[in-house]
C-alpha cells in the first residue's frame, strides 16, 4: 500500500509532522484499475459520502462484504502517505516528526497524478482504539480535513477529486502486523498501535472511471 524510497513530511514551517511513504513501487495503472477489491472499496466510499460528510454505517460495508487480508493486500498496490498524530490532536501543526520541504512533497505527490481528470485522491481519517466511537469518529474527521485543507491550500496539490473519509475506530483498524504488510515502518508510528490508528492516509486511485455514478437523496 506505501511505495517509494522515503518519507513524506510537512512543509518546514510546520513543527512535527510524519508522512511515511512506503518502500514499494506503486503497481501500473492498469494493475490497480483491473484490482476488482480495490474497485469495491471505492465504489462503497464513492456511495457513502459526499463531499460534505459520509455516512458510516455504508462505510463499514467495507469490512463488512470484503475480507480484511483482501482489502489490505489491495491497498498496498497504491501510492499512500502516512500522517500520524498524537493523542487527541487534530492540527497539522500538532502532527508528528519533520522532514523535508513543501515542495518534496508537491512533487512526489503531484508525480503520481499523471492524469488530474482520472484520479482521484482519498484522504482518509482513522481513530485509535481507546475513546468512545463518537469521540474517535470527530477526532478523525477533524484530523482529515486538516490534512485536506494542508494539501488544497499549502501543497496546492492539482487535483480536480479530492475526497475526504472519516473511518473513525471503527473501520479497518490497523494492527502492527498489517503495518507490517502495509511497509510502515514502526519507528514512523513509534511502535504503538494506537499512534499508527491516529493517522490520516493519503491515498492516489489514478482509476476514476471505475466508480459507479450515485443519486444521493437531497
Amino acid at each position: 500500500m506505501n511505495h517509494g524510497s522515503s518519507r513524506l513530511m510537512a512543509a518546514t514551517f510546520l513543527a512535527t509532522l510524519v508522512c511515511s511513504v512506503g518502500r514499494e513501487i506503486p503497481a501500473r495503472a492498469d494493475d490497480r484499475c483491473d484490482n476488482k477489491t480495490l474497485e469495491e472499496v471505492f465504489n462503497i466510499i464513492h456511495a457513502a459520502c459526499t463531499e460534505e460528510r459520509c455516512d458510516p454505517t455504508r462505510l463499514k460495508e467495507i469490512t463488512k462484504s470484503i475480507e480484511r487480508w483482501k482489502v489490505l493486500t489491495a491497498m498496498r498496490t497504491l501510492f499512500t502517505v502516512h500522517m500520524f498524530f498524537p493523542k487527541g490532536k487534530t492540527d497539522i501543526e500538532s502532527s508528528l516528526d519533520l522532514s523535508t520541504t513543501t515542495s518534496d512533497q508537491q512533487a512526489m505527490l503531484q508525480r503520481e497524478i499523471t492524469k488530474p481528470y482520472e484520479t482521484v485522491v482519498y484522504v482518509v481519517g482513522r481513530g485509535s482504539s481507546s475513546g468512545s466511537d463518537r469521540t474517535n469518529w470527530e477526532i478523525s474527521r477533524e484530523r482529515t480535513l486538516a490534512v485536506y485543507n494542508y494539501l488544497v491550500n499549502d501543497l496546492k496539490l492539482k487535483c480536480r477529486f479530492l475526497q475526504k473519509v472519516a473511518f473513525g475506530k471503527t473501520i479497518l483498524q490497523l494492527t502492527v502486523s498489517d503495518a507490517k504488510l502495509l511497509n510502515i515502518a514502526e519507528g514512523d508510528y513509534r511502535s504503538d498501535e494506537n499512534v499508527l490508528n491516529q493517522s490520516v492516509e493519503i491515498f492516489v486511485y489514478p482509476c476514476r472511471n471505475r466508480l459507479r455514478e450515485v443519486e444521493y437523496p437531497h
